[in-house]
């Protein structure tokens, strides 16, 4: 049985998230509710009410579908949660392979596709051989626990109480062919915050000199790691989200990438993978970090997680310390930028850019 179903979404707390009413042919009110004749037919009932909640953001009705305060009960909330913090669509193919009942229990084993639209953009994971548990609870059907979909990511690692680890060994960009490399928490660009902090850009661009074709420059992947997210940026290229294999909780967002060849969320990546080259815009990197909690986003510099034989590249073009290309907190703080929705309406009185020999 294959049913599309879409997911979608209302402006939250970071990002405008669109709204995507889908109809199915259910007519339902709740879940559990619909008497069809059989209880395959209940069961698979369910699944399909669970999404369509999902679809129409309705937590309430997702979360009744679900045995109160099981695995799956959580991992709504845990939705209900990411979907706040991140705009988008999620559009659902559905393909239940097979149904099974034994007493008060049943396990309904589907495929799936999601596709995530952000911003207009679109990108297409598929999910494979997903299991919904299910309990009988008086005359309806619940979904108690499931395998083999995530719903956000687990994998955490706190950088306050066990300090950033180093361990990018291979440089993410052509280095020789930079002229000068934006400051971590600077007013360059727009704001590109945590949530820790905020009007403040916690990346770093890296410009290339102007006597390079700039889209030559070659851009790599800086870890081995699993494509996460990958869609077409406003300004020109792809921006690619790589989930570092050695350190899951750690994210590297690489900004207007012309892939060299295609990439898909799922694909696995090398370090030092050429991804493609720069597009006509700089190139941007940002390192994101899953703290403990609930869905707490964290960013790091780049030049927090490289390792000293990393460094010293840069070193050999005129830095001095990791610093230099760090603007701190408290420095930040005390020189605030002003914002306008996510566009500084002034850039500091704090040196935005270090300069490379």
């Amino acid at each position: 049985m294959r049913k599309i179903i879409k997911k979608g979404g209302k402006k939250m707390k970071k990002l405008a998230l669109l709204i995507l009413v889908v109809v199915l042919l259910l007519g339902l009110t709740g879940c559990g509710v619909i008497t069809p004749t059989i209880d395959e037919e209940k069961v698979e009932s369910v699944i399909y009410e669970y999404f369509l909640a999902l679809s129409n953001q309705d937590w309430d009705k997702a979360k009744s579908c679900c045995v109160s305060g099981s695995v799956m009960y959580d991992g709504t909330l845990q939705i209900q949660t990411a979907l706040e913090e991140f705009g988008m669509i999620w559009n659902w193919i559905i393909d239940i392979t097979s149904t099974s009942i034994n007493g008060n229990y049943a396990e309904v084993y589907f495929d799936a596709t999601v596709t995530a639209v952000i911003e207009g953009t679109e990108s297409e994971t598929p999910k494979d051989d997903i299991t919904f548990y299910l309990q009988k609870v008086g005359n309806d059907w619940k979904i108690y626990d499931s395998e083999n979909m995530e719903y956000v990511e687990s994998d955490t690692y706190d950088v306050d109480a066990n300090g950033i680890p180093q361990f990018v060994g291979v440089d993410y960009i052509e280095l020789d062919k930079i002229y000068q490399i934006s400051r971590f928490r600077s007013g360059i660009g727009h704001d590109y915050s945590d949530d820790f902090e905020s009007c403040r850009s916690m990346k770093h661009y890296f410009q290339p000199n102007g006597s390079v074709d700039w889209s030559t420059v070659q851009i790599f992947s800086p870890v081995s790691g699993t494509v996460s997210i990958i869609w077409e940026d406003k300004v020109g290229g792809m921006q690619v989200r790589i989930k570092s294999e050695e350190y899951p909780a750690f994210y590297f967002i690489i900004f207007h990438v012309n892939l060299t060849n295609p990439l898909n969320v799922g694909d696995l990546v090398t370090a030092g993978q050429q991804l493609g080259t720069l597009s006509h815009t700089m190139s941007d990197i940002a390192v994101g970090v899953n703290m403990p909690g609930e869905w707490i986003w964290k960013l790091v510099s780049y030049f927090d997680v490289m390792t000293d034989s990393v460094f010293q590249n840069y070193q050999a073009r005129g830095l001095s310390s990791r610093t230099d290309a760090i603007i701190s907190k408290e420095a930040r703080d005390a020189d605030p930028l002003t914002c306008d929705g996510d566009q500084f309406t002034d850039s500091g009185n704090l040196e935005n850019y270090v300069v490379l020999n």
